[in-house]
């Protein structure tokens, strides 16, 4: 729609024939996220789009996608994503206006609504209003698109009837969290488990 078109090449261009930027992809140095974006640059190629991919460190990949969003090449991605809890405000706080400019919100977004549904939802005890509430503020990030979730990595976790209440982290799923479980019925030939 804005004109960029593969006129043949496989590359897309504009009318004047000055192909589409390459896409500038910083992505942390780990093998699960090369093979991703192996992925996806294969898609993109189908549209005639080109991919740089630049594979660093967290900390070079943490100072290039905080640069201000005037800093920063006009198309640029990264793939990260740290939460700690589960719980959707520890992955949408990236997106708060006050993350816009020097914090994890690389994408530059800032929505006053968002930021304010995303506050309610943070006050709010029952668990069903504050869904309801999130998949609203979710609704304005997927209706605006300042990211774009290219895939996701399944991971099988096992564990005993007996472990009451283990919740798996929706971001870091090698990195389980302890916190609210607890033991009801171990059987008596895991005692020595103590």
């Amino acid at each position: 729609e804005a004109g960029w078109e593969d006129r043949g090449s496989g590359v897309r261009t504009d009318a004047e024939g000055n192909e589409f930027p390459p896409l500038e992809h910083i992505i942390m140095d780990l093998e699960i996220r090369r093979q991703m974006t192996e992925v996806w640059m294969a898609g993109l190629q189908k549209l005639g789009i080109k991919v740089d991919p630049n594979y660093v460190t967290w900390d070079v990949n943490a100072a290039e996608m905080s640069k201000p969003v005037e800093e920063k090449p006009a198309h640029i991605s990264g793939m990260s994503n740290w939460p700690s809890f589960v719980d959707p405000a520890d992955v949408l706080r990236y997106f708060n206006c006050s993350e816009a400019e020097g914090g994890l919100n690389w994408a530059g977004f800032c929505d006053e609504e968002f930021d304010r549904l995303t506050q309610e939802a943070l006050a709010t005890a029952d668990p069903d209003e504050r869904a309801r509430i999130y998949a609203e503020a979710i609704k304005i990030v997927n209706e605006q698109a300042p990211v774009v979730v290219a895939a996701e990595v399944d991971m099988l976790q096992a564990y005993r009837s007996w472990v009451k209440n283990y919740q798996v982290n929706p971001g870091l799923t090698h990195v389980p969290i302890f916190y609210p479980v607890y033991i009801e019925g171990r059987p008596p030939q895991f005692d020595h488990l103590n």
